[in-house]
């Protein structure tokens, strides 16, 4: 999605691993959050995230 012109935000527990990813497009406009998605914490701190700037989700 990156190559194709999306922003995107990736959301993982590790951030190494986040900018790394983003490191691999330079070009894009990626946005890391490190956030674990198996607690209500960070469920919840993503969920807010996406509500003020997504308007398209994908997995």
């Amino acid at each position: 999605m990156a190559a194709q012109g999306y922003s995107l935000i990736v959301v993982g527990r590790r951030k190494p691993r986040l900018d790394a990813l983003a490191a691999e497009f330079p070009a894009a406009d990626i946005r890391t959050v490190v956030a674990d998605l198996s607690s209500e914490t960070g469920i919840a701190a993503v969920a807010a995230l996406c509500r003020r700037e997504t308007t398209h989700l994908t997995n």
